[in-house]
């Protein structure tokens, strides 16, 4: 129950400093003793007779049977603590493969999403896998198995941040979209270059939108890469389509957002041109016209 500190040169009751927060106060209260704590005790002289005492304390034996008690965790509960957690593991990295592959893990009812077949497959490799999924709880409702989506969605972000800061500067691009439920989404990517010259897009996320105009857009922009500890300083380019809201001169998002960042350049989408140019052209040939 004593430890020697080399920084104090002396010996510490180290069974309090565990255990003094699961320790009633009635008993700790007035039995405090800096030359066992804080302070270490070094009276070698003396060092026999003060552990005797020290150790038929009411302080040390309380200790004691509380550390014994908290340790007395049957061994039946260890494995069957473990036998769960291997089971939430492979549930885990089920999700995980599917999310991975870009494959919808719900179906139309309860059993035919490729969550459930994936793991009604599982079960001929893993025996176990099956005694967990006939259990009350499995952890594979579909909260649950949207928590572990933000969870890796939330784990991949974090990697993505570390390399893009790694390259200093980015772009964004963003456009916006509907749901099949009608809500405004804003899309966002951002592009960088690694020191190899080679560009990197890497798509962060869906954003709802409550309002569409220029001023909520470009409010809504920096704080995506702010959210990932990118600095604002470093974004040096913004790319939208054509929109009132997004390429306005004055209460657009590009030019809100380019007087906060004098640097950032702006540039139409390249799709966008495209589609406006095959649009004028067809609409000046009267036979085209009639074609379509």
């Amino acid at each position: 129950w004593l430890h020697y500190s080399m920084e104090l040169e002396a010996v510490i009751w180290y069974v309090y400093t565990k255990e003094q927060c699961t320790l009633g106060e009635n008993i700790i209260k007035g039995h405090k003793d800096d030359a066992f704590l804080s302070l270490g005790f070094s009276n070698w002289k003396k060092a026999k007779e003060r552990f005797s005492i020290h150790q038929k304390s009411l302080k040390h034996r309380a200790a004691i049977m509380n550390q014994s008690q908290r340790s007395l965790v049957p061994v039946s509960a260890q494995l069957s603590i473990k036998k769960e957690k291997d089971q939430q593991i492979k549930i885990f990295n089920s999700v995980k493969y599917l999310d991975c592959q870009g494959l919808a893990i719900h179906g139309h009812d309860g059993s035919s999403g490729n969550l459930e077949q994936l793991l009604s497959l599982r079960v001929h490799d893993v025996p176990k896998l099956k005694w967990w999924l006939h259990q009350k709880t499995t952890w594979t409702s579909p909260l649950i198995q949207n928590d572990l989506l933000s969870l890796l969605s939330n784990s991949l972000l974090c990697e993505l941040a570390s390399e893009i800061r790694l390259r200093v500067y980015f772009a964004v691009i963003v456009d916006s979209t509907r749901d099949s439920s009608g809500k405004e989404q804003q899309s966002i990517c951002l592009r960088s270059v690694d020191n190899d010259v080679i560009v990197h897009e890497d798509f962060v996320g869906f954003y709802e939108m409550t309002m569409s105009i220029g001023a909520a857009i470009a409010q809504m922009i920096p704080d995506v890469p702010i959210q990932m500890q990118l600095p604002i300083a470093n974004l040096h380019c913004q790319t939208y389509n054509g929109a009132a809201n997004m390429a306005g001169s004055y209460h657009g998002a590009q030019a809100l957002i380019t007087e906060k960042q004098p640097l950032v350049i702006f540039v139409h989408c390249g799709a966008h041109c495209s589609n406006l140019v095959l649009k004028s052209v067809c609409e000046s040939s009267w036979t085209i016209q009639e074609a379509l």
